[in-house]
């Protein structure tokens, strides 16, 4: 049960990316983690960019939109896996995709921060999220390990936050989500 709650804690962090660009791109993959609010049980796992959309000019990213195929959430918990695609996190069958819309453009440097606006279960929250870039041979690499509260997202289950009293088996409401998103610059 904390494995499940866990891995939907990971899972929230990294879905909600959304894309718009000139260029397609090969099937990505991010890395997700969740953990549990008592003890060291922290599950990983993975979820696939669906699609990256982008509109670059110069140095500058004027849009960016990733979108998560959140059918594709995996753990190597088979049973973990299943339970966070159902109602009590994900609901991946009502809701197969997360995204992530840049709301304000870019100017290429070193380490910053995107400003956009997540959706995960059809709720949207502004996310600030660190990042690195790097351009090299006609690619652009944005990496990230970037950490949200999963109740912006309606994710409540065994919340400690939501339900105090609940002391076994409680997950904590951060979740993270981390990788790295190549474009190819046209």
């Amino acid at each position: 049960m904390k494995m499940i709650l866990t891995t939907l804690c990971i899972l929230l962090t990294f879905t909600a990316c959304a894309q718009e660009s000139k260029s397609k791109n090969d099937v990505q993959v991010l890395t997700w983690g969740g953990k549990a609010a008592a003890g060291s049980y922290a599950p990983k796992g993975t979820l696939e960019v669906k699609n990256i959309a982008s509109e670059i000019e110069g140095s500058t990213i004027k849009a960016l939109k990733v979108i998560i195929d959140m059918k594709s959430l995996s753990q190597e918990n088979e049973r973990l896996t299943k339970h966070l695609k159902e109602k009590d996190f994900f609901h991946v069958k009502k809701y197969p995709e997360a995204t992530f819309e840049l709301t304000n453009p870019f100017i290429v440097g070193t380490d910053s921060i995107f400003s956009g606006m997540m959706t995960i279960k059809n709720k949207t929250q502004k996310e600030l999220i660190p990042i690195t870039v790097l351009i090299q041979d006609r690619m652009l690499s944005i990496t990230f390990n970037h950490t949200m509260n999963r109740i912006d997202y309606g994710i409540t289950y065994n919340s400690p936050s939501v339900f105090e009293k609940i002391k076994e088996n409680a997950i904590t409401d951060e979740i993270t989500l981390k990788g790295t998103l190549s474009i190819q610059i046209e």
